[in-house]
């Protein structure tokens, strides 16, 4: 099983790439091929090679249980990299890329801290800090990837190159794979081999996988691509020759049973072998010390040609406690953390003992990472199928409401996997209004737990399968629940791009609020997305926009000192898109007035910002370059590096043209 076969270009290959990106590049490899015929064991062979040069191995396989959170699987990929670093470096090391990570990062140094939580392994220095607000809502799935390239920039190196695998890309999403784009494609620096792995007979054209492939090639980034296929007869005969310790000529008949039963995957084949021996078709004879079996007899066998009926069969061998395990397993995905089997402890006091059976039988092996996983993700579908159609649903609510028992109310990261099982009940749960509202703030704490932690995907998916919880009558029954919602769902909606589903469900909250009190947070969210005119040219957005004016005069009124440069920022944009330059110049300056008399200072130099952008637009050059320099210097005093940097280079355009014009 540790051994490779058939596989000498491919291998060459991979080898290949890494030696390149070792020399100082980024590369791309991708590695397709059917369940079972070896992209994990050539993913794998390069492992001892890069460890060996002092490069950091880091992986992710996305799972078809958990597809609604992908975007979080690659960013705790690189939170590895922080322990691999500790544990292979000396005290001054550390101290060095601690060094190096704040000079780069400076005062957005929390952002990398929430992102990567690990990083506060690299020195006892590093406290996780409290995070301001206006961070928080700057941590969209955009500033993460810049974050990460910004990360990967300075743990990478050619001494240190990094590998990041990804396998089973068929599961993932454009999130997921726009961080691999982002890292692949920088010119400054990063030195990482992206090796992805996916099942080609099971993606179509249109997936993510060919749209990232199609970037990479504009972005000039090298690409490989392999496509691996059973083996033939001759390297299956060699695999077979070893694994019996016989000459080739000796096996070559009984290895092409197994071709003929197998295609030549090498998974099917040793499962195929072992069934075999299990059926005392094939014996070690101690007379002869040496393998046998009767050719005749295997073939006039009816043995069947599926892997997954030769692993089924050895499951429902099994005592019972451990076939449930295995069905829990399967329900959760590929893997299962220890934390989870703490809680399904409770409830099962034979669980340790069944995890170790499931073991010894070689179905599930511990990836000493904090978790158990199944050997193959045949195992985990043959475990899957051991629940019969009828049931399914319901073992999954079963299972859900169990860990949801058991977590007393210290959910953490579990809520996912606790809301997605229970979610499977929805027929049931529909019938009782009680626990119907139940399962829909169930589901809101886990959108709310995404939407903390940068997947916006994965917390609209929550909060939309939270809102068909909802009885019809929620404004009126459940009015503060409904508002919470409300928020958390238009917040996510923005972040997702969704900008129309937001304004639709903020209207909603304009139209239900009872008090301006209650209709605050919507007016603080419209005013964290004034960027989001510029890119809207319908008019229905324009409508939404003078909608979002009229309710912010009412809430400026009220509150002048909290709102009224939000509300003569609005009216500038609206300005500014209708090409109106005087009256958006008027408000531009109102705003950052208003922001500096309540002492804003971010939201002044955000007006400023966008007043430059305004005036760069309209050819009003001095203008634009006087509110680019107060928005530096609001953005420095406000402690923002990546702000500051993203000012510097619009005034570095600036002194460029001014350069050109003296040499006229």
């Amino acid at each position: 099983k540790e051994k490779m076969y058939g596989r000498d270009i491919e291998e060459s290959l991979i080898t290949d790439a890494f030696c390149r990106v070792s020399s100082g590049t980024s590369e791309a490899f991708f590695v397709g091929g059917f369940s079972g015929s070896g992209k994990s064991m050539l993913v794998n062979s390069l492992r001892s090679r890069v460890n060996a040069v002092g490069g950091y191995v880091i992986k992710h396989k996305f799972d078809v249980m958990s597809q609604k959170k992908p975007f979080w699987g690659v960013i705790a990929a690189f939170n590895q990299i922080c322990q691999i670093i500790k544990d292979g470096s000396t005290h001054q090391g550390l101290a060095v890329i601690a060094k190096q990570l704040l000079g780069e990062f400076g005062a957005d140094f929390s952002l990398l801290m929430r992102l990567l939580p690990n990083v506060s392994l690299l020195s006892h220095e590093f406290a996780s800090p409290a995070i301001e607000v206006e961070a928080v809502e700057a941590m969209n799935a955009h500033s993460v990837c810049f974050i990460l390239l910004r990360f990967v920039r300075v743990v990478s190196s050619p001494r240190h190159p990094v590998m990041l695998v990804l396998d089973d890309l068929q599961w993932a999403d454009d999130t997921a794979l726009e961080v691999v784009h982002t890292i692949l494609s920088d010119t400054m620096g990063s030195c990482m081999l992206f090796v992805g792995a996916y099942r080609d007979n099971e993606v179509q054209m249109g997936h993510a996988i060919f749209d990232l492939m199609e970037k990479l090639e504009i972005s000039n980034v090298r690409t490989t691509k392999v496509f691996l296929t059973g083996l033939d007869q001759e390297d299956l005969n060699t695999m077979i020759s070893d694994a019996l310790c016989l000459y080739p000529r000796i096996c070559k008949s009984l290895s092409d049973i197994v071709f003929q039963k197998t295609k030549g995957s090498p998974f099917f084949a040793l499962e195929f072998m072992q069934s075999l021996r299990s059926r005392g078709l094939l014996q070690y004879n101690f007379n002869q010390k040496r393998w046998v079996w009767n050719e005749n007899i295997i073939r006039t066998e009816e043995i069947t040609d599926n892997v997954l009926h030769l692993l089924s069969s050895k499951m429902k061998g099994l005592p019972d406690d451990v076939q449930t395990l295995l069905k829990v397993m399967a329900c959760l995905g590929t893997s299962m953390n220890k934390s989870v089997i703490g809680y399904l402890s409770k409830s099962s006091e034979c669980i340790e003992d069944s995890l170790k059976k499931a073991i010894n039988d070689g179905f599930v092996e511990d990836d000493g990472a904090g978790s158990f996983k199944f050997v193959h993700d045949k195992v985990r579908e043959t475990a899957y199928n051991l629940i019969s159609d009828d049931v399914k649903q319901q073992f999954h609510y079963n299972l859900g409401i169990v860990l949801h028992s058991n977590c007393e109310g210290n959910e953490g990261d579990a809520i996912f996997l606790i809301a997605s099982q229970i979610n499977h009940g929805k027929e049931s749960i529909m019938k009782n209004r009680e626990l119907c509202i139940t399962v829909a703030t169930l589901n809101m704490k886990a959108g709310k737990r995404a939407l903390d932690g940068c997947s916006p995907n994965t917390a609209y998916s929550y909060l939309s399968t939270s809102s068909t919880f909802m009885p019809e009558d929620h404004w009126e029954s459940y009015h503060d629940l409904s508002l919470r919602l409300s928020f958390l769902m238009a917040s996510a909606a923005y972040s997702c791009c969704n900008y129309e589903e937001a304004e639709l469900i903020l209207r909603g909250v304009f139209e239900k609020a009872l008090s301006v009190e209650e209709k605050l947070p919507a007016y603080s969210l419209l005013s964290t997305r004034l960027h989001l005119i510029r890119t809207q040219m319908q008019k229905k957005s324009k409508e939404s926009v003078r909608l979002a004016i009229a309710e912010m005069r009412d809430a400026a009124s009220k509150s002048d000192w909290n709102f009224k440069n939000k509300l003569e920022l609005l009216e500038a944009e609206l300005y500014s898109f209708e090409k109106k330059h005087d009256q958006a110049i008027g408000s531009y300056d109102a705003s950052i007035a208003s922001a500096h008399n309540s002492k804003f200072i971010h939201e002044q130099g955000l007006a400023c910002e966008k007043a430059g952008f305004h005036c760069k637009k309209m050819k009003d050059m001095t203008r634009a370059l006087k509110y680019f320099r107060q928005a530096r210097q609001c953005y420095e005093e406000w402690g923002s590096s990546m702000k500051v940097d993203f000012i510097q280079k619009e005034l570095d355009c600036f002194d460029s043209q001014q350069t050109n014009l003296n040499k006229v």
